[in-house]
């Protein structure tokens, strides 16, 4: 549910095109309710199950990440 807010508060922002969901499971402190990348598809499904559209769960959890690598570490 912490995460789930956090997540609201940025859209509610405006921050569909630039927020990218990540995490180092490896050293850093854990993320309440999601301690590993087992737990990312259930959070991918709750944020449906709230209603975010698909194609925007899809930018948040890859192409917004994506895109930026694209952007700035690749030959143009």
């Amino acid at each position: 549910d912490h995460v789930m807010k956090q997540i609201e508060t940025f859209l509610a922002l405006d921050a569909e095109k630039c927020l990218a969901i990540g995490s180092d499971f490896d050293g850093c402190t854990p993320i309440p309710d999601v301690n590993s990348i087992s737990q990312i598809p259930f959070l991918y499904q709750a944020l449906l199950d709230r209603g975010l559209p698909g194609d925007v769960a899809d930018r948040l959890f890859w192409q917004n990440a994506f895109s930026f690598f694209q952007a700035h570490f690749t030959d143009k």
